[in-house]
């Protein structure tokens, strides 16, 4: 099919991938024989509407040579029809059941890939999110426009068009792919039934996907226009648009107005040239694009972790309760996982980096032996079980060695007694990683780390650029960060982390015997002690102590108590370690009086003495002014397309 100048497709290079059905001359279930016999019909196209007088009345739309359909008939048959000769109206050819007596048709071809009705004279197949670009056109095969028509008493089939198209102007250098979505999650394509009972024929969704993506299978795209193929809808807060450039960077832009135009089929938008985008950066979209995303200490694409879905109160929304990777829309606020779980391969990011997105911790994620990854990013998340990850021997889930488990850029709130609780058996291997997120504590006494007395080992334990916090109305009366005096460890590393009201009670790091690499250092402690003192370390008595490596150095703390803040090693017993310092205590608090990380607000810290602005966590919204929202990891700033 084509269409003169602004479209000239062919689609006798239909986009299936799939084989075409073949139909057996019998019905096993009924034992007829059902007999296929020659039928040809002439075609009739609908113009597509928007396009006259856009482009110098241009809107013609034609078959092309070898183009093909499905036909459907009243008896079950489903068979494929084929143009010898293009035009705007053409003879298809090909079989139907014999005897029957109504006729279908859609475009594009799809007899492997779509059902039909016959009572109900309706058809039912998908519209795929993503699309082949082609410049001054829209996608063809399964990806492109679909049209339906039903046969008259001449056998000619009159096609209407069921979808609608945005055209969008590309006029950036390098970009690979171009992505639109609604802002209130519209169903923008994905499984359709078309009702063809009625004078009109009626298109409804099913199992909607919520993007549409056009792109050349990772290859530059050409400056130009190009059209989006949606289903009929109304963007009630408009839409983004994001483009992904070849060196893995995004920009977009935005509209936040209602659009209602394309709510009924047959439209096109015409949208204006975007002279101004803003960097961005949603993980879902570079996903799809097949780069590299990293979080935190953990690397993922969609072909090491195949199958990751967007979830929103549209598509795929509900609880997580199984393996899977998981983008979660900021739209959607009611994403949780309401099961104590076994997890060996689970991912959940909220997929705009310019926020944080809900997301109810509400049972366990229990780690499961042999399992590689836990990766939570980019999330503000409410913890209802007294613990976020633990180990349940009693009912089968538990670990000997387990790969990453990694948390990055979220807020953890409501935080009971403990958050990892990995005592009910000895596992021997784990890599936990935690880096810039927020843990807002509920409980008087705090494990965060917590193996109990169970002679247990980890590979390697870091925690860094985080804010540990008592919420309000919350007194601690111990924190301890690591628990356990059987604890081996290969590598801990505990950096520019900032304490505050969070008691700790004799000791904040309590390891065993092996310890291989221990730096602790540029951490903040404020509100932190008692008037007893405070050991921020200890191990226990052993000839290990002497080959430990590393630094403890550049800590400091201010409490309004009387107590020292000593690290609680000595350095004759860790003989290798160059520096060890016991944290200095500061004349004033440094926090800002912006300082409320329950509301995502920080703002800088303000220290009487002359120490460097490195010590205790950094935040990018530590401003003089913060934004009173979460932390944003990439800059985004919405701004409106303005008239379309």
């Amino acid at each position: 099919m084509k269409t003169r100048s602004i479209f000239m497709i062919s689609l006798a290079f239909v986009a299936m991938s799939c084989a075409k059905e073949v139909l057996p001359e019998t019905n096993p279930e009924e034992n007829v024989e059902l007999k296929l016999v020659p039928m040809e019909f002439t075609t009739a196209l609908e113009t597509k509407a928007g396009i006259t007088g856009i482009v110098d009345g241009i809107g013609t739309v034609e078959w092309a040579a070898n183009d093909e359909i499905t036909v459907f008939d009243n008896l079950g048959g489903k068979n494929t029809f084929t143009t010898a000769v293009g035009g705007a109206s053409s003879v298809f050819t090909g079989k139907v059941t014999e005897g029957a007596t109504a006729f279908y048709a859609l475009y594009p071809e799809r007899t492997s890939a779509a059902e039909f009705d016959a009572p109900a004279m309706t058809i039912t197949s998908k519209l795929f999110p993503d699309q082949t670009a082609v410049v001054g056109s829209y996608a063809e095969g399964s990806g492109g426009a679909v049209m339906v028509a039903s046969a008259d008493a001449d056998n000619r089939l009159s096609f209407k068009n069921m979808t609608s198209h945005i055209r969008f102007t590309l006029n950036v250098d390098e970009v690979v792919s171009i992505t639109l979505m609604g802002n209130n999650a519209e169903k923008v394509a994905g499984v359709y039934t078309i009702d063809l009972s009625g004078s009109e024929p009626i298109i409804a969704v099913s199992k909607p996907e919520t993007y549409v993506r056009l792109h050349n299978g990772g290859n530059v795209m050409a400056q130009g226009d190009y059209y989006f193929t949606i289903l009929p809808v109304e963007f009630t807060e408009g839409f983004t648009v994001i483009l992904s450039k070849k060196d893995g960077t995004q920009v977009a832009r935005k509209t936040e107005k209602e659009i209602a135009s394309l709510n009924q089929r047959n439209q096109i938008l015409p949208m204006k040239a975007v002279t101004n985008y803003h960097s961005h950066m949603n993980y879902f979209v570079k996903y799809l694009d097949g780069f590299d995303i990293t979080l935190g200490g953990y690397t993922f694409n969609k072909t090491t972790h195949t199958g990751g879905k967007l979830v929103n109160a549209t598509y795929n929304n509900g609880n997580i309760t199984k393996d899977g990777v998981y983008f979660i829309d900021p739209t959607y606020t009611e994403a949780k996982n309401n099961k104590a779980q076994a997890y060996s391969n689970l991912i959940v990011v909220g997929s705009d980096a310019s926020q944080r997105t809900k997301f109810d911790f509400y049972r366990q994620a229990r780690p499961y032996d042999g399992g590689t990854v836990i990766l939570m990013a980019n999330l503000d998340c409410t913890v209802g079980d007294k613990n976020a990850f633990a180990q349940n021997a009693e009912v089968g889930h538990s670990f000997a060695e387990f790969g990453d488990l990694t948390l990055y850029n979220c807020h953890f709130r409501n935080v009971g007694k403990n958050f990892f609780e990995f005592k009910n058996s000895a596992f021997t291997k784990i890599n936990v990683y935690v880096e810039e997120c927020e843990f807002g504590f509920n409980a008087p006494a705090v494990y965060l780390f917590n193996t109990g007395s169970n002679v247990s080992a980890a590979q390697s334990l870091t925690f860094r650029n985080n804010v540990f916090y008592a919420e309000t109305g919350t007194t601690m009366t111990a924190f301890k960060m690591i628990h356990s005096d059987k604890f081996s460890i290969s590598d801990l590393d505990v950096d520019k982390n900032t304490f505050s009201g969070t008691m700790i009670e004799t000791n904040m790091l309590r390891l065993g015997d092996v310890v291989t690499t221990l730096n602790c250092s540029r951490n903040l402690f404020v509100g932190c002690s008692a008037d007893a003192e405070i050991k921020v370390i200890a191990l226990r008595v052993g000839t290990n102590k002497a080959n430990v490596t590393g630094v403890i150095t550049n800590n400091y703390y201010y409490s309004v108590g009387t107590a020292d803040f000593g690290m609680g090693v000595g350095k004759s017993a860790l003989t290798s370690m160059t520096t060890i310092n016991s944290a200095a205590k500061l004349t004033s608090s440094p926090l800002s009086s912006k300082w409320n990380p329950a509301d995502g607000a920080f703002g800088p810290y303000v220290f009487a003495e002359s120490v460097s602005n490195t010590v205790g966590a950094y935040r990018s919204d530590m401003k003089a002014t913060p934004a009173t929202a979460n932390y944003a990891a990439a800059n985004y700033v919405s701004v409106d397309y303005g008239t379309l």
